[in-house]
């Protein structure tokens, strides 16, 4: 048999309405200590859509509908359009309540959902990547003269390493003749 708050929960949402829940599980301290106040907040606006999902009932439908929540308790609102809001303010009843009442009332907003903001893409290349200007071979964009910067992190090997062994070949050769 369907728990009939479940139900009302998925027909809200299937019918566009503003809904404001919190998800809470049993074993939670945090929310075990918030559900009195929740309670509260559900008994002074019996007329609002606002409910209390346990974990166990969050699993299935009202958890594919509403999303993924990733700690408890969560308090989250969700629009006509499915937008949804997470609260992550005082756990004191006046700002929960205040939160609740604002989200509420807040304009239909009929549209689509929000996308997601753009990455913002600097203009400026990144170290390493070749000049337009240079036709072959690397050219560092972030130096004057466009030739390897020069600093401790500029020569990986030690002065003497390659140079020596050159010498010596160099050396050997002229004693051999």
């Amino acid at each position: 048999m369907a728990n009939p708050k479940i139900t009302g929960i998925l027909k809200l949402l299937d019918s566009h309405q503003k809904l404001v829940a919190m998800v809470h599980a049993t074993w939670c301290p945090h929310c075990t200590q918030l559900l009195p106040t929740w309670q509260q907040i559900m008994e002074e606006h019996p007329n609002a859509n606002v409910y209390d999902i346990e974990q166990k009932e969050f699993d299935g439908a009202v958890g594919s509908k509403i999303g993924n929540v990733s700690g408890f308790p969560t308090i989250l609102s969700i629009d006509e359009v499915g937008n949804r809001n997470e609260y992550r303010g005082s756990r004191n009843k006046e700002a929960i309540t205040n939160w609740i009442m604002s989200e509420l009332k807040k304009g239909n907003s009929k549209g689509k959902k929000k996308s997601p903001p753009k990455r913002k893409v600097s203009k400026r290349p990144s170290r390493g990547t070749l000049s337009k200007k240079q036709k072959g071979g690397y050219k560092y964009p972030n130096t004057s003269s466009g030739n390897r910067p020069s600093g401790p992190r500029s020569s990986g090997r030690r002065k003497t390493g390659r140079r020596t062994s050159a010498r010596r070949s160099a050396n050997a050769k002229k004693n051999k003749s």
